[in-house]
């Protein structure tokens, strides 16, 4: 950042020294195009006519250099003669340019005598449109061509703003050089404030920080107001209404003061500075609305004196605030704020004082409100630059601690959550458990039977293996409860679901209680020899455990076997019910299977002995 700041510096310096440059060679070319040449005045507050000014005898007229003068802001007219006998005579066969370089001229009236005869007439002002002008330029050109002795030039100048006659006359060849320079360095001052503008408005759209929209609104009216004092406005903008020139030219002098006055407001901070301060900017800011409002009441020769008179006054004002200021807060932003305020008064008050003709018109004073503002320019660049880097700077701390905090505060969070997550979780396992289990018994419910029968079968199906239902029932439950009360037949059942759940071995193997005294089990890849066998197992381990209060517990096992392809799941269901109702048929305490993975059905005996017996005997 700083180098690029150091850079930026450079180049607006090396800037600034061509422009000081090309001033110095057109001062040059002024001062040798007048070195030999004088002019006859006769200021005059009365309407002269051509063949009047031309009766007058030399006493009334003044005798002048060819030179820049200024009247300053007065209702007079001037009337001018020159001479042509006193140019060179190597030279008559040239073409001469008089030109007239102040561009706020109201009316020229153009005159060319030879022997005392009319010969050329032309009639421009900035009050008349721009086409009538001989050369289509912002300063009045008047051809002369191949001079002789007995030629006269006689112009008649009046202009509301300051009558200034900046003129010259030289060869046409010698007198397009220097204007070529002069208009190097125009197009050079408005290049960078145009730049400026640019550049500083992009930083508005990407930032949206106002006052880089109020900065680029500034260089906005200070670029139409110099272009308009200078003329280019009405060459470019409006060729054809010049009554709009002088309205410019006083709305673009109100705005530079009204929105530079605003911008420094902003710009300083003042209001959460120092309220005093911003008290008396903000009257400044009065002040200036205040005499801008007078532009549509008022005339522009009285309008014009005003808002320059205002703009010294503002400049003056606001520098005494600003020192006052800066010795209060020693900041670097504000010093060079008013460094550049500084450079701006000093460019207006010799531009000022020129215009009222206190001191003559030359290159530097003609253009020192484009060298004030082109320094005032580049002083606030690089202030709001530095400004900006600061802020900046604080920002990204500033972000620097939000992220961090943020970063712990999600470090936080994020544990929180695992934690809740966890706990959550947890508790839903816990209720999974708890909805899948049977609250007396503790091992699987008619719910997680439902949920693994599904399993199995389509687990089954997709291998093309077998599986097993058992059906198993406690044989006369109802007696342990209606005997010996419901506590004991709680006994029972937990007793026969731990026996039962022991038998199992194989972790696909799960018994159920499937509700009241019933329980099931389900065997995954099991064929009906080892079905018989665990259905065996289970008879023989309830009928020899002992329950409470010595008594003695058989059960009934019902088994279906199948291979699930054509078979659905209530199918399945029913052999093995029916298996279960046979048993108990059978005289209970006994084993009952139906295999359907061979297409065939059979029983085994009590105590798990094979019975011959056809299904129709059972």
């Amino acid at each position: 950042m700083n180098r690029q700041r150091w850079l930026v510096t450079r180049y607006y310096c090396l800037c600034i020294a061509l422009l000081l440059g090309s001033s110095s060679l057109t001062y040059s070319a002024h001062a040798n195009s007048e070195t030999d040449l004088y002019l006859y005045l006769l200021p005059t507050s009365s309407s002269l006519s051509l063949d009047e000014a031309k009766a007058l005898s030399n006493e009334h007229w003044q005798r002048q250099p060819l030179m820049a003068l200024n009247f300053g802001f007065t209702n007079e007219s001037i009337w001018v003669k020159i001479p042509l006998h006193q140019l060179p005579q190597h030279q008559r066969n040239d073409k001469w340019i008089l030109e007239l370089a102040y561009p706020l001229l109201n009316d020229i009236e153009f005159y060319r005598l030879q022997n005392d005869q009319l010969i050329k007439q032309l009639h421009t002002g900035n009050k008349v449109p721009f086409h009538q002008r001989y050369f289509p330029t912002p300063a009045f050109l008047f051809p002369i061509h191949y001079p002789t002795d007995e030629d006269w030039i006689y112009l008649h100048v009046r202009s509301d703003s300051s009558l200034q006659l900046s003129m010259t006359l030289q060869p046409e060849g010698a007198f397009w050089q220097q204007y070529l320079v002069r208009v190097a360095f125009s197009a050079a001052f408005h290049a960078i404030m145009l730049a400026m503008l640019l550049y500083h408005f992009l930083i508005f759209v990407f930032t949206r920080d106002r006052i880089f929209l109020l900065y680029s609104i500034s260089i906005c009216a200070i670029v139409m107001m110099m272009g308009t004092l200078h003329g280019w406005t009405f060459m470019l903008l409006w060729p054809n209404h010049p009554h709009w020139n002088a309205s410019a030219l006083l709305i673009s002098l109100a705005c530079s003061a009204i929105f530079t006055i605003y911008f420094s407001m902003n710009f300083l901070r003042l209001k959460q500075l120092h309220t005093r301060f911003y008290q008396l900017f903000l009257g400044l800011l009065q002040l200036s609305v205040v005499c801008s409002l007078g532009i549509f009441f008022f005339s522009y020769a009285v309008m014009i004196q005003v808002l320059a008179a205002m703009a010294i006054f503002i400049c003056a004002l606001a520098l005494l605030g600003g020192a006052a200021l800066w010795q209060f807060t020693r900041s670097r932003d504000v010093a060079l704020f008013f460094i550049a305020i500084t450079m701006l008064l000093l460019a207006f008050i010799v531009y000022a004082l020129q215009k009222f003709g206190i001191i003559p018109p030359n290159v530097f004073s003609e253009h020192a409100i484009e060298l004030g503002a082109i320094v005032l320019l580049i002083l606030l660049a690089v202030s709001m630059a530095e400004r900006h880097n600061r802020e900046r700077q604080a920002r990204v701390a500033a972000q620097d601690v939000m992220i961090r905090m943020q970063r712990n505060a999600n470090v936080e969070l994020d544990r929180k959550v695992r934690e809740r997550t966890q706990e959550l979780e947890r508790l839903n396992q816990q209720l999974k458990a708890e909805s899948t289990t049977d609250a007396l018994t503790g091992i699987p419910n008619r719910r997680a039977f439902d949920q693994y029968f599904d399993h199995v079968f389509h687990s089954a199906r997709r291998q093309q293996v077998s599986m097993v239902l058992m059906l198993i029932d406690i044989d006369h439950f109802k007696p342990f409860n209606d005997d010996y009360g419901h506590q004991v037949g709680d006994h029972v059942l937990f007793n026969v679901a731990q026996q039962l759940s022991q038998c199992v071995q194989r972790q696909q193997d799960r018994v159920f209680r499937y509700g009241g005294e019933e329980f099931a089990a389900l065997l995954f890849d099991t064929d009906i020899t080892g079905a018989l066998l665990l259905a065996e197992k289970m008879r023989q381990r309830i009928e020899q455990a002992r329950f409470e209060q010595s008594l003695q517990v058989t059960i009934s096992i019902g088994i279906a076997v199948v291979v699930p392809d054509q078979h659905d799941l209530s199918l399945i269901y029913q052999k093995a019910d029916g298996a279960l109702y046979e048993a108990k048929e059978a005289g209970r305490n006994c084993v009952r299977y139906v295999d359907l993975s061979q297409q065939k059905s059979s029983y085994s005996s009590d105590y798990g002995v094979a019975a011959d017996t056809p299904p129709n005997a059972r």
